[in-house]
């Protein structure tokens, strides 16, 4: 086999063998949806969310998030309720929260989405029970993976929520930031 036959079957090979990859993958992220205005459609529904988060709009919430969510966090509960519940718990906790998307992907039927919260602590919050409301203006950020589903409402979700230095402000934790403070090493034998 010539030098030039084996890479005409080499690029035959790699076209066939992308395209098994390529329904591989779509097959793995359920994109059925996959064209751009669709996937426009999808990161619209999730700035409509932010925005009836920071309106505190509950009508809205109902029309974007399937009744039967599923929320992925520990302890969240499940269906739109469970949605409007952290709503809520947001809302005692910083009354004049506002949410801003730093940036948001979508490809096929997820949206990512990577945000930040900033309000006065003036309530319980949720992740620091017993601590006292600070009065202080304090932020976190999130990155959220949604589902949206066929009709357009959001099926699943799925977040990490960094609120370290939040709780540190708050006095809920208490970073060690010399060696001095941690406890001594016994040597080994």
């Amino acid at each position: 086999m010539r030098n030039s036959d084996f890479g005409l079957l080499f690029g035959f090979l790699l076209l066939i063998g992308g395209g098994c990859l390529a329904s591989v993958y779509s097959q793995n992220y359920n994109s059925s949806q996959t064209n751009s205005s669709d996937m426009e459609k999808n990161k619209d529904v999730i700035i409509k969310l932010t925005d009836a988060f920071n309106d505190r709009n509950l009508t809205v919430i109902d029309m974007l998030v399937s009744k039967d969510i599923k929320e992925n966090r520990p302890g969240a509960g499940q269906g739109v309720e469970a949605t409007k519940g952290f709503l809520m718990a947001l809302q005692t906790a910083f009354p004049d929260f506002k949410t801003t998307i730093n940036e948001i992907i979508a490809e096929g039927d997820r949206v990512l989405v990577f945000t930040n919260t900033t309000g006065t602590h003036e309530g319980p919050f949720v992740f620091a029970p017993g601590i006292p409301p600070t009065g202080k203006v304090l932020s976190f950020q999130t990155a959220d993976l949604y589902t949206i589903g066929k009709n357009g409402t959001i099926v699943e979700h799925k977040d990490v929520i960094e609120i370290m230095e939040m709780l540190q402000k708050m006095g809920a934790i208490q970073f060690v930031t010399n060696s001095s403070s941690l406890p001594s090493a016994s040597p080994s034998p």
